[in-house]
């Protein structure tokens, strides 16, 4: 069988690269139907800024060639069964592989999505997971009143879920018009420094991946208010002021990082309890509401090259085969 696979040649150069194989007979093998692009974390990936020393950290399934270049990667993936064993046959799976056509995973390196979801949406299970990650984070409680500094697919999938908690107003802080648009189509209050809460924000989450989007959350938050650092920063430096409000007012940066859960979470929630859970909370249909943008397999590479000068503007991209 021929496979095609999204490589990154070099810090400037993304190709579709063919390669065949005979698997034996029984071999599970996936067809791939959407593959979501995390826009964020693939261009520092895409542009050879991924600390050396979190190479391994980085890695994920499926994964080739090294962050030095060349190099296979991608995120989520989500497809149907086209081989293997009969009781496999035809289901919808979730993975998180690279993004290529065809898939012969391990055997532990997939999950069976439920029959109410389809592959478009199993494919945000990992952005779900973030948001439910940086929620339990952050201790968030009925009545906050919350800030999110950056309207990005994890800054929205986080205020959606926010929402779902009793009496707790979120506010959405972001620079760029057309997501401003789709922020309060969806319900959510625009960011307004003249209009503060009268003690500052309970709680803020910053998915901005800018320094002064973290600035923001610090200056606007309430004294004993957490900020949970959800953006990823590669070894691109960011500067922040800690000389205001920062020590009185007592605050805290929490960081929140999706590849492990909160230790008080721990003893009772494995992996796939809460891949479950994220299956669950993806099922709502308010979630059909984000505008999600798709591009033909042949077109990701320059997609790529887009993403690696931070000018592409869409909400949420994914890649239909």
């Amino acid at each position: 069988m021929t496979i095609k696979e999204l490589w990154h040649t070099d810090s400037l150069h993304t190709e579709i690269r063919t390669k065949e194989l005979l698997p034996p007979d029984g071999t599970l093998i996936i067809r791939s139907e959407y593959s979501l692009i995390s826009a964020g974390t693939e261009r520092i990936v895409a542009s050879g800024l991924v600390p050396e020393e979190i190479y391994s950290f980085m890695k994920v399934p499926g994964m080739e060639g090294s962050f030095s270049f060349p190099l296979k990667y991608g995120y989520s993936v989500a497809g149907k069964v086209a081989g293997g064993p009969a009781e496999l046959m035809g289901k919808c799976v979730h993975l998180m592989y690279p993004h290529q056509d065809f898939i012969l995973p391990g055997e532990n390196e997939y999950t069976v999505v439920p029959d109410t979801l389809g592959p478009r949406k199993a494919v945000m299970a990992p952005i779900m997971e973030t948001a439910l990650n940086a929620v339990w984070d952050s201790h968030v409680s009925a009545g906050d009143q919350v800030l999110v500094c950056g309207f990005g697919i994890v800054g929205a999938m986080t205020s959606m879920l926010l929402q779902r908690f009793p009496g707790v107003h979120v506010s959405v802080c972001e620079k760029e018009d057309y997501k401003n648009e789709i922020a309060t189509s969806l319900g959510f209050s625009l960011f307004n420094s003249n209009n503060l809460p009268e003690h500052g924000f309970d709680v803020a989450f910053n998915t901005s991946a800018s320094g002064s989007g973290l600035q923001i959350c610090l200056e606007t938050t309430a004294i004993g208010a957490s900020v949970v650092e959800m953006s990823w920063y590669g070894s691109e430096p960011q500067t922040i002021h800690l000389g205001r409000s920062f020590h009185p007012g007592r605050k805290r940066i929490v960081s929140s990082q999706v590849s492990s859960i909160p230790f008080e979470r721990s003893a009772n929630f494995s992996r796939k309890r809460r891949r479950m859970l994220v299956f669950d909370l993806l099922a709502d249909h308010v979630i059909d509401k984000l505008p999600v943008d798709e591009i033909p397999f042949g077109e990701a590479p320059s997609f790529y090259e887009t993403i690696r000068k931070k000018g592409h503007r869409n909400l949420c991209t994914v890649i239909k085969y």
